[in-house]
């Protein structure tokens, strides 16, 4: 015969099964926390993403507008600077080739910075010679204590003419009509 008996479990036989239900439900629910957490982090990162996303395309948007706009101001200064530098070289054309003798000097040594090609040929010297001289070289009523009475008198008055006589290369005395403008220094120039 086949006998089956019925009783009771003890205590420790349902402990074991218990802890260990406990354990795995345990467990499990951790998993389940931790993917909904991981799932939340994600839909914030992804939104955080998106913004920066449109952000990033808003300020390169305006940097965009911002290169454009500096590209057309560039352009129009640079015509408007190449306009004035080809009116620049017309004048200095002009200026060095005028039939009339043109010296600029520095007021306070009395040396020529600057002399055209006529005045040049006028007094037998090349221009590059000519900016190695001083004005007292050129016009001995210029020179010393006269030249610095001058240059007050015309640093108050900005124009003078009078007739003077200036000194060749080889010596000759050649009679001229000196027409003076005072043009005071700036940004590092010197007066002239």
């Amino acid at each position: 015969p086949f006998y089956v008996f019925v009783g009771l479990g003890t205590d420790d036989y349902m402990n074991d099964w218990e802890n260990n239900a406990l354990l795995l439900s345990g467990l499990a629910g951790l998993v389940i926390l931790i993917t909904v957490l991981a799932a939340a982090q994600a839909y914030r990162s992804s939104l955080r993403q998106s913004a920066d996303l449109a952000e990033h395309k808003r300020i390169s948007a305006e940097l965009y507008d911002h290169r454009i706009h500096l590209e057309q101001l560039v352009s129009q200064r640079t015509a408007e600077l190449e306009a004035s530098n080809a009116r620049l070289l017309d004048t200095q054309f002009a200026m060095d080739s005028v039939g009339i003798g043109i010296h600029w000097v520095d007021v306070e040594s009395g040396r020529l910075i600057h002399a055209n090609r006529f005045a040049a040929k006028l007094l037998g010297y090349s221009v590059e010679e000519m900016l190695t001289l001083h004005l007292s070289d050129i016009d001995p009523n210029l020179a010393g204590e006269n030249f610095r009475r001058n240059v007050e008198r015309f640093r108050e008055q900005h124009f003078g003419q009078f007739e003077s006589i200036n000194l060749s290369r080889d010596g000759r005395r050649i009679p001229v009509e000196v027409t003076l403008y005072y043009l005071p220094g700036t940004d590092g120039l010197v007066d002239r």
